[in-house]
């Protein structure tokens, strides 16, 4: 079990990066104001909305976990599906893209 535990906890680790490098894009593009990683119950970044309202989100890598996530908290959930093997440069650009187009269509 303790094995699942390091494992499921770097896969998280991994999908939280990959949400940051992609916020720092949307960021450095105009289309958020800012934000910042928070690692709280319920919550793993704030976002900074050009009108300068919050947004909370929450990341997880699989779908089983985003549907537990979303019983116990309102936060909206970006799915990473986070692939267990190193991305090369070329895969994890189309990775993040993906994200982007996720937590977009999230945003108010």
């Amino acid at each position: 079990m303790q094995f699942g535990k390091r494992r499921g906890s770097k896969v998280g680790r991994q999908s939280e990066t990959l949400v940051r490098d992609t916020l720092q894009k949307l960021k450095d593009s105009g289309k958020i104001s800012d934000f910042e990683e928070v690692d709280e119950p319920g919550r793993d970044f704030i976002i900074l909305l050009l009108d300068g309202s919050n947004f909370d989100l929450e990341v997880k890598s699989s779908y089983k976990r985003a549907k537990a996530h979303k019983k116990k908290y309102k936060t909206p959930v970006v799915v990473t599906r986070n692939p267990w093997s190193k991305l090369s440069e070329p895969e994890r650009e189309l990775f993040i893209e993906s994200i982007e187009k996720n937590i977009l269509k999230l945003l108010p």
